[in-house]
């Protein structure tokens, strides 16, 4: 009896895919190919994680870049202003936004401003070609002298076009 209980579970064995080896059980068929794909989904959604984390990281570097390109546009705009209000190489000590209106420059354009409370100009900087560039950056200045100055420049990354990779940054002097 005990020899036929021991080939009847051999045959039972057998048929549901285990083999009696001897005196111990071995029942290992597919269990490397279990992990072996446990470990690769693992990896590929590690994988996946840091390629998202590296992308974000590479557009806020961009975005910061493109910010501080526009600050600096603003703030090279109230330079310039500043320059011709305080310096005015052309009727030293008045302000060239006075009440007479006057020719000034920043960089390599040329601006008419002042005869009223209010001027406001746009400016383009760029080192290589301003005029023909889209990428360049720019300000817009204004400037009001009633009641007090108030020197506003709004500079942009780019100033061409409407683009959704464009960033405004202002800067207000008053005194």
């Amino acid at each position: 009896m005990r020899g036929m209980t021991k080939h009847l579970l051999q045959k039972v064995y057998y048929t549901i895919g285990i083999k009696m080896n001897k005196k111990y059980i071995t029942s290992q068929k597919g269990f490397v190919l279990f992990v072996a794909i446990g470990v690769s989904a693992i990896l590929l959604l590690v994988t996946v994680a840091m390629s998202n984390i590296t992308l974000k990281q590479v557009l806020i570097a961009q975005a910061s870049q493109e910010s501080q390109k526009a600050f600096y546009a603003a703030d090279n705009g109230i330079e310039c202003v500043m320059f011709w209000e305080i310096q005015n190489p052309t009727n030293p000590g008045e302000s060239a936004f006075g009440s007479v209106g006057q020719n000034i420059s920043c960089g390599i354009q040329t601006f008419s401003v002042g005869g009223g409370n209010e001027s406001e100009f746009e400016v383009l900087f760029d080192i290589t070609d301003p005029a023909n560039d889209p990428l360049s950056s720019c300000a817009i200045v204004t400037v009001n002298k009633s009641g007090g100055t108030v020197i506003e420049s709004r500079g942009r990354n780019l100033c061409s076009g409407n683009s959704n990779r464009r960033v405004e940054r202002g800067i207000r002097v008053k005194y």
